[in-house]
């Protein structure tokens, strides 16, 4: 049965019965002077559920392997730079959200990136403390601890963000239905104040006697327009 350690790997057989076919978890291992690292790739924004191994395996003479990134502790230095390049394209694209879609967007992407990094700096400290005084494991154990934090800060920036936008949303909605009552409070007493007349019109067919009865032509029916649309420009700036 294939497992996640790559079958080339020169391991101690028990890295071997202690990993699956998945990832799982990210931590780290020593076996026999060997340290073995499992820690997970960045996760990637169209798959935020999907955890990818990469396994670095230091053995006992010293030597660093990696899977997927080269030989060298370099390749370990690499991965975790993925992160730290992540969070900072995440922090330049957060700065420039102004909807609440593309802020609940980004949050999606933040919450597993930033389980991902705290998952990186735990494996990398039991790595510490399996492996011994090597100052390159402890190197990057701090780097990770930062971007665990930085990732942290980043998601707690964007919650604030999404609820400052949704607060700012729902006051403006509220703003809009109060001039929209006030607008409809207006009209409703301009109907009141003419319902009478326009009922009494209408139940007794006036048709008075105007000037404008005498003139042949669009004249007569384009002034009529014309006041009433002037009228109704007064009246609209009136109940706004």
């Amino acid at each position: 049965m294939k497992g996640v350690i790559p079958p080339g790997w020169e391991v101690p057989e028990r890295f071997r019965q202690r990993t699956g076919q998945n990832a799982g978890r990210q931590r780290a291992m020593a076996d026999s002077g060997h340290l073995l690292i499992i820690l997970h790739e960045v996760p990637s924004p169209a798959e935020p559920d999907e955890r990818r191994a990469r396994l670095f395996w230091r053995n006992a003479e010293g030597t660093w392997k990696s899977s997927g990134l080269g030989s060298g502790i370099q390749a370990l230095k690499q991965h975790v730079q993925q992160y730290d390049d992540a969070l900072e394209s995440m922090e330049k694209s957060l700065s420039q959200v102004k909807r609440a879609d593309d802020c609940f967007a980004a949050l999606q992407t933040l919450a597993p990136l930033w389980r991902s990094s705290r998952g990186m700096h735990v494996a990398l400290q039991q790595a510490r403390e399996l492996g011994g005084d090597d100052r390159d494991v402890i190197a990057e154990r701090d780097h990770a601890y930062d971007l665990e934090r930085a990732a942290e800060l980043l998601h707690q920036d964007a919650q604030h963000r999404l609820a400052h936008l949704t607060a700012r949303r729902a006051e403006e909605q509220s703003e809009q239905a109060h001039q929209m009552a006030r607008s409809a409070h207006r009209l409703n007493m301009l109907a009141a104040v003419f319902f009478p007349l326009t009922a009494i019109a209408a139940l007794f067919d006036m048709n008075l006697r105007h000037p404008l009865a005498s003139f042949d032509g669009l004249w007569p029916w384009l002034t009529v327009v014309g006041v009433s649309v002037l009228f109704g420009l007064i009246l609209r700036r009136a109940v706004r």
